[in-house]
């Protein structure tokens, strides 16, 4: 599909990244990636995991996964992350993908069992949860991430403030101190450089879709 994710708007400043977990009920019998993948593929379509809805980025994330590992896995879409991930941490659902932000003190209550997070390096706030990656999918690098966008057409003087006070503001350590409280990882960057990754997240996640054939429900 020949379509500009930037049609209409300017990127400004790239402001944080968002780390992704595989999170699990203690009740699953399973404690890493390695035996959820085993335990999966002893039990094809028989494990329900949730999402914050179709095409959601809970579902995708959980479809590339399955798509790297050859697991069959059974989709229950939310209306919503927050509420899906409650009823992982409730134990009326298994499993799902998540933003690490929503049950990272689930994790540390012991709650919920995180088996891999899905960034390439593994998570200051989770220093002992293993990479997707590094626990046997090779290459698995899922995350999300937020940035300041204005309206096409803006003037380039005032993007270019935009972006000045936004990389400063990203750079104060009382500012990267609260991000990483949520569990974000703070990123200042220029316009361009935030243009690059938007347009380079749109057709990687793009390719996935069209490769492992999501559709909308």
């Amino acid at each position: 599909v020949n379509y500009d994710p930037l049609s209409s708007f300017e990127p400004v400043s790239l402001i944080a990244q968002i780390n992704w977990v595989l999170i699990a009920n203690p009740h699953l019998p399973t404690k890493n990636v390695k035996e959820f993948i085993g335990l999966a593929k002893s039990r094809p379509g028989q494990i329900d995991y949730a999402s914050g809805g179709n095409g959601s980025p809970q579902h995708i994330a959980m479809e590339v996964f399955s798509a790297r590992t050859g697991v069959k896995l059974n989709h229950v879409p939310y209306r919503g992350a927050t509420q899906a991930a409650l009823d992982v941490v409730g134990g009326q659902i298994p499993c799902m993908f998540t933003a690490t932000s929503i049950v990272l003190g689930n994790i540390r209550d012991g709650k919920v069992r995180a088996l891999g997070v899905g960034s390439a390096k593994r998570s200051a706030l989770l220093p002992d949860v293993p990479t997707i990656a590094e626990a046997g999918v090779p290459g698995f690098d899922y995350f999300t991430w937020a940035g300041i966008f204005v309206p096409k057409g803006t003037p380039k003087a005032v993007i270019d403030r935009l972006n000045a006070e936004a990389v400063k503001a990203v750079n104060d350590p009382a500012t990267r101190d609260r991000l990483r409280e949520s569990a974000l990882d703070p990123v200042g960057s220029t316009a361009d450089e935030l243009g690059r990754i938007t347009r380079d997240g749109f057709e990687r996640m793009g390719a996935l879709i069209r490769k492992i054939g999501l559709e909308r429900q």
